[in-house]
């Protein structure tokens, strides 16, 4: 059925994309036939990561998100696609425990929000974003920063046993920055400092790992360093579950089988990556022409026409 399916999207996106060469056409088999199944889990029963049952969120009498019925499972890494404004920042917010809906129920991890306690549940949470990279003390080193991971500060003022700074280590080997070990922040270009945000998030050994527009400010090749090492850390540490959040079709690699499409506060639609990423789903989601190229390994851009 797989098979069939992207058949069918490799059709549709002959059909619509009548401007590409024939070697374009050609690649896009590439593109339509990349699936991937979810990472396996060890578990017989698969947990429950995020539940969003039908969210509201309110602010200033203005509706930032409507409805928004959502489960991600165990397994299963996702994308959240959606231009700016759509709400794609408040969902984030919400997960995290920034914000509380206006109305609906929301569990994450299994704790219902309401009754559990946040700041214990931010613990099993890794998130990277363009917030604490800028709150991040430029004197800080990178190992230190990646420690300071451990207790969610965005300084370190606990004492580094060295049990922790061999955990950390550990990461840097895993990951192939053991370079950079004593670099001071300040140093460091944007893709470094991604990297090592990254690191950070992963010493609390987390359950769910939020990526909230981790390219932005990137160049192209620091870009593709930053998705590159993604898909490495899915095959390092398959128990955790990534949600990355784009507004870039490209940056969708293949590692992310499952789509959410965040319009106007609304869910568009969500499922498996290649229904997603149709031609026809996504003229109607912009809601205005535009033109679909296939990208390297499986991807696609989306661009205005």
């Amino acid at each position: 059925m797989a098979i069939f399916n992207c058949f069918l999207i490799y059709i549709s996106v002959i059909r619509h994309i009548d401007f590409l060469t024939w070697y374009d056409k050609f690649n896009l088999i590439e593109y339509a036939t990349t699936f991937r199944k979810d990472t396996p889990v060890t578990s017989t029963t698969r947990k429950t990561i995020i539940e969003l049952d039908n969210i509201c969120f309110n602010r200033q009498d203005k509706a930032i998100l409507k409805n928004i019925q959502w489960t991600i499972n165990q397994g299963q890494h996702w994308a959240l696609l959606g231009l700016n404004g759509s709400g794609k920042s408040s969902i984030i917010n919400i997960l995290t425990g920034y914000h509380f809906p206006s109305s609906g129920q929301v569990k994450v991890l299994d704790q219902l929000f309401g009754v559990s306690s946040i700041p214990d549940l931010q613990k099993r949470i890794g998130i990277v974003s363009a917030r604490i990279n800028q709150e991040i003390p430029s004197h800080l080193s990178v190992l230190d920063t990646i420690i300071s991971g451990k207790f969610a500060n965005l300084g370190l003022y606990q004492k580094v046993t060295d049990s922790l700074i061999q955990e950390a280590e550990d990461l840097l080997d895993t990951f192939n920055f053991a370079a950079f070990r004593n670099r001071r922040m300040a140093t460091l270009s944007q893709g470094e400092r991604q990297t090592v945000l990254i690191l950070r998030a992963l010493m609390t050994q987390p359950e769910l790992l939020i990526l909230d527009e981790p390219t932005s400010g990137l160049d192209l090749f620091a870009r593709e360093s930053l998705l590159a090492m993604l898909d490495k850390l899915a095959k390092e540490k398959p128990e955790v579950t990534q949600l990355m959040v784009t507004h870039h079709t490209e940056e969708i690699i293949p590692l992310y089988q499952k789509i959410c499409l965040l319009k106007d506060g609304e869910i568009f639609a969500k499922g498996d990556r290649p229904l997603m990423l149709d031609p026809d789903k996504l003229h109607d989601f912009y809601g205005q022409p535009v033109l679909l190229r296939p990208f390297k390994k499986g991807r696609i851009l989306v661009m205005p026409k």
